[in-house]
């Protein structure tokens, strides 16, 4: 008879991005915030629901999400900022930054007064329209019913290499603006 082989699963933190080791936890033992659910939970199961609104955003992720971690912005800035004296680049900077930044304004909005709607993974694969120093991120797309009905699809990045393994059917919790559900966000927010 073989003994089951078990293999080490980690729960990593979409606010800091701290590889908590306890699948028990709800919160990071770093920063605090909530956790995703356990991946030992069952596929159907999205875990605890976001907390009311206004709900607290660590300003350490709110630049993670304005500027480290959003590669448009970046590129934005550098071209408008250090290409500042040809006209050309500002043309291209200028909208890259603006449009990444409006963005990501919409997703921290969603986070912090956001309404809460179950979501289901739809699929996860490399975008490789997005590169920073030569990896792509994995782009996970999903969809999720409004309290009108409304079936609406959104999706986010990441940079981890264990949403590769994430299945399709997947239930977990999204935020969206009531009156713009293009507006929305993984909760809790993935890394």
């Amino acid at each position: 008879m073989t003994t089951p082989v078990a293999h080490h699963v980690l729960l990593p933190c979409g606010w800091c991005g701290t590889s908590n080791q306890d699948v028990s936890l709800t919160n990071c033992i770093n920063c605090g915030g909530p956790l995703p659910p356990s991946p030992v939970l069952a596929l159907d199961d999205p875990g605890a629901p976001p907390p009311p609104v206004p709900r607290t955003i660590p300003n350490t992720y709110r630049w993670k999400v304005l500027l480290w971690n959003n590669v448009m912005a970046t590129i934005g800035i550098f071209f408008t900022v250090f290409f500042c004296w040809t006209i050309l680049f500002a043309l291209i900077g200028i909208p890259m930054w603006y449009f990444s930044w409006r963005r990501a304004f919409g997703k921290l909005e969603a986070l912090q007064n956001g309404v809460p709607a179950q979501a289901r993974l739809e699929e996860v694969f490399r975008d490789g329209s997005v590169k920073s120093n030569g990896r792509s991120p994995w782009k996970l797309v999903y969809t999720f019913t409004t309290a009108n009905g409304a079936v609406h699809e959104g999706w986010t990045h990441s940079w981890q290499a264990h949403h590769s393994r994430r299945q399709s059917g997947e239930a977990f919790w999204v935020v969206h603006m009531r009156d713009d559900p293009g507006q929305n966000a993984v909760w809790p927010p993935v890394s």
